[in-house]
């Protein structure tokens, strides 16, 4: 397959952004959460119920969602076991995103 030419596209940047966001915030977030000292009831359970990789790729999995949202049906998104993954609307992957 050949490999695809992303520079300058402004969704995988704004996706790094995202990610840097969680490397960076992901665990106090989740501790806030678990705590009740902020976010949604649903977010809370689920920061109670998950792991933190877990925990943290579907926190990217919803920004991900978010970002392609206006995108026209350009991309999709969605989670596979330990990974988010990006694909064109052609179902050709162009990112999987893992937690090591």
């Amino acid at each position: 397959m050949p490999e695809k030419n992303l520079t300058g596209n402004k969704l995988f940047y704004s996706i790094l952004d995202c990610i840097g966001f969680w490397n960076t915030n992901g665990k106090k977030i989740q501790e806030d959460n678990i705590a009740g000292k902020y976010g949604s009831p649903r977010s809370q359970q689920e920061a109670r119920e998950c792991t933190l990789e877990m925990w943290l790729l579907n926190s990217i999995l919803y920004d991900v969602e978010s970002l392609i949202a206006d995108r026209e049906g350009k991309y999709k998104c969605g989670k596979g076991g330990s990974h988010v993954w990006i694909s064109d609307n052609n179902n050709e992957r162009l990112a999987l995103i893992t937690i090591n």
